[in-house]
Parts: C-alpha cells; structure tokens; sequence
C-alpha cells in the first residue's frame, strides 16, 4: 500500500490523534561587529524563545536543546570563500578568531501508547522545524537596499533540516506507553536566500570581487552596513535587546 504521511498541526487538532508541534529555544548571539570598508557595524544583541511541548492523549514530543547558541558573525567555515582574493568587508576583532557557529544540541522525545507505535512504518516518524513567524523575531524580508536580488522575498536565516526517528527507537515503559529518545542531536541551520545561502561576509565579498558592489562606492558600502543592520533588527526585534524567535516542530506520522 502507499505510504501516507498523517500531520497535525498547531491550529489542527484531531480527537485521539497527535499533535504535532513544540517550540525549542534558541540564543543568537555574537552579532559581530563587521567592518565593512572603513565603517564598523557596532550592534550586538541576543535573541531568545520560549519553549512549550505538545501534547494530547496519545502522542507527546518534546524538544529540549542541550546546547542553545548561534554565532552567527564569526569565519565562514564552508571553504566558500577560498576563492576570494580580497576583503571588503571583514570581521572585527570580537570575531576575528572565532568561527561561525549555525548548529544547536537537542533531546528530542516521543511518547505514545502501543497502537500508535504498532501502526507506524519501519521509518517511524518525521520531526520537520519551521520558524514561527508570528513571533518578535522575523528571518523573512522583502529588502533590498543594494538592489541586486531578482526575487521579491527572502529569507536571513533557515531551519534545520527534519530528522526521522525509526519504529524500533521506540521502548516499551513500565506503564505500557513507547518512548522514543534522540540524545545529541545535532540541529543545522543555513543561511537563506538573502545570502545566497553563504556566509555574509562571504557572500558581500564575492560581490565585490566580481564587480556588483565596488569598494569605491561609498553607497555600496552603506548599503551593506544597512543591510546588515536591518538583518539584526528583523532577528532581534526593532526595539527589544532580548526578542522572542521561535522554531516549531511538527511530527509526522509515517503509516501504512
């Protein structure tokens, strides 16, 4: 038979069924000081969620990180930029020596009663993450200060990618239920679509090497420092030093 995919959602909640979110906590740190030509960016903020867990009779997931910070103003560690032969913009000295640092640890947990983990397939389940825009903290936006994207909308920032929990990490417990537990977990974030998925230090530089932007252009350079700025505003919130972003998790049940 097919194989078919049953998700629930936060506004969609079936009697008996699973609901399928929860929020993690994460901590962005390190919005580095970038210098740009010879202007310097000196904005350095934090940002924070809250977490919950979802819940119902007969299927409970829970995410806990372990480890909860993004550095996200450090050294380009994908070799993206090994072709770039020279800096425009570079990273300040509270960066200069520290990598980028997109991954946090998670526990991840499911809970659920026999029938619900005897109708599963082999592959089990699927924990998918999402940001929630609804919170103080944005990853989308439609500017383009430098005017040099073709799209209308972007994204700063990425959520990781799903990660599966196999039928046989299920456990019988003493009271009868199954539980599933993932330990370390690594969850990646990437950079969106505002970047070209690089590294913005790599991905400014690339444009000026190849003649887009020019070091000599005072706009250009401003422009990038706005840019930047502006990332830092959307993540942390206009006017809060301490804004909510919150990543939901939906389960998926994998079933024959």
């Amino acid at each position: 038979m097919p194989k078919n995919n049953k998700s629930v959602g936060r506004k969609k909640w079936i009697a008996g069924g699973i609901i399928g979110f929860a929020s993690v906590t994460l901590i962005a740190t390190g919005f580095a000081t970038w210098i740009i030509g010879n202007q310097i960016r000196n904005d350095k903020d934090d940002v924070t969620v809250a977490v919950d867990t979802a819940r119902n009779d007969s299927v409970t997931l829970a995410v806990n990180l372990t480890e909860k910070a993004l550095f996200l103003g450090g050294k380009d560690t994908s070799g993206a930029d090994s072709s770039i032969t020279s800096s425009v913009v570079t990273l300040g000295e509270d960066a200069s020596s520290r990598n980028e640092d997109l991954t946090v640890t998670a526990t991840i947990t499911v809970t659920a009663g026999a029938d619900y983990v005897n109708s599963l397939l082999d592959s089990g389940v699927t924990v998918t993450f999402a940001f929630d825009e609804t919170s103080t903290g944005k990853v989308t936006t439609s500017d383009d200060t430098l005017n040099i994207r073709d799209e209308e909308s972007f994204t700063y920032l990425e959520a990781p990618a799903a990660v599966t929990i196999a039928k046989d990490a299920f456990e019988e417990q003493s009271d009868g239920t199954y539980l599933a537990t993932l330990s370390g977990q690594t969850l990646t974030f990437t950079w969106g679509s505002y970047f070209d998925a690089l590294n913005p230090m790599t991905y400014y530089n690339g444009l000026f090497q190849k003649g887009t932007l020019s070091a000599a252009n005072a706009a250009h350079l401003q422009g990038v420092i706005d840019e930047l700025n502006k990332m830092n505003e959307a993540i942390t919130g206009e006017d809060s030093d301490s804004a909510d972003l919150i990543l939901t998790s939906t389960l998926t049940e994998n079933v024959a």
